[in-house]
């Protein structure tokens, strides 16, 4: 690309495909060589949402760290539209999830931030990623992740996840059906759960809890 429009971007690149342009930032070379955690990302073929991801959030948060915390931008990423953060958002606003009590609302946050937490190899929190970015294989590999943590199996936790995601993600394809798709990736998940089968009681367990029962009842009222 020869000439850049007015306001172009820190570190915004365009490269040119046989359907047109796509952008991309990347961090120079010298961030990259101090471990910078977002070395680059992918950022489709609209230039306006290239722009505003470039100048939201990934210029104000590569300048935090390269000057050491002057801002809060890289602690507090703004919460973009399209975002799966985003998506998020929009089912919390929503009555199926405020309806919900307190403690089956605590879990669902837990359950949400797991995902919207989970750091990609290129340093991105998937709760950055654009929901038209998103597909059934990313979150496969994303299920596979959750499961083991620190070398110990979180099924139940890895489950809990992707029913509460893809619950958020039908809500928000309601709520804004022209942004999110309404091909749910988190449906269809292959999961490795098996709850644990109840135990029969014998007979032999069972006559010290009668005999207690018995002797309790028989007591005077």
């Amino acid at each position: 690309m020869r000439r850049k429009p007015p306001g172009w971007p820190d570190y915004m690149e365009a490269k040119p495909t046989a359907t047109g342009l796509r952008y991309y930032w990347n961090a120079p070379t010298w961030a990259r060589k101090r471990e910078y955690p977002i070395t680059s990302e992918a950022l489709g073929t609209d230039y306006a949402a290239a722009k505003a991801r470039c100048d939201g959030f990934l210029n104000p948060a590569f300048d935090s760290w390269r000057t050491g915390g002057a801002t809060d931008e890289l602690a507090k990423p703004r919460i973009l539209i399209g975002t799966f953060d985003w998506a998020i958002a929009a089912y919390k606003a929503d009555k199926k999830y405020t309806k919900r009590p307190p403690r089956t609302r605590s879990s669902y946050d837990r359950a949400l931030n797991d995902v919207a937490g989970y750091r990609l190899k290129d340093g991105r929190r998937f709760g950055s990623l654009n929901v038209k970015s998103i597909n059934a294989a990313a979150v496969d590999r994303l299920y596979e992740k959750l499961r083991i943590k620190n070398g110990v199996c979180r099924d139940r936790s890895a489950l809990l996840s992707m029913t509460v995601c893809k619950l958020a993600w039908d809500v928000a394809q309601r709520v804004h059906p022209t942004v999110v798709p309404s091909a749910n990736p988190f449906k269809g998940v292959e999961i490795e759960y098996e709850p644990k089968q109840n135990r029969a009681v014998k007979l032999a367990e069972l006559r010290p809890r009668m005999r207690m029962a018995r002797r309790r009842w028989a007591r005077p009222r």
